[in-house]
């Protein structure tokens, strides 16, 4: 599930939850929100994007959970360690 990708992103990028919604103009409990599952991650997609480096279509890859192709991994694991491998080329903007 998406939610549980984005605890594992934020946490690699060194970001706090109170930082990650500083960033994203939100408050802390819609973060907390975003990544149990309560709320979902559309309206602040383009952002995320923005703070880790990637495309919207790399956010939403997070939440598909099947193979693609001749892969062992399914497509979200795919998307995580591609968005991961981003923070660690281009840094966050903290």
């Amino acid at each position: 599930m998406i939610h549980h990708h984005l605890i594992h992103i934020r946490t690699i990028a060194g970001l706090t939850q109170k930082e990650l919604a500083e960033m994203l103009e939100t408050s802390t409990g819609n973060v907390t929100h975003i990544e149990t599952g309560r709320n979902k991650v559309d309206f602040h997609a383009d952002k995320l994007a923005e703070i880790y480096g990637c495309t919207v279509h790399d956010i939403f890859a997070l939440g598909i959970d099947r193979k693609y192709g001749d892969s062992k991994k399914t497509v979200s694991e795919q998307a995580k360690e591609y968005i991961i491998s981003l923070i660690f080329t281009n840094n966050v903007k903290k």
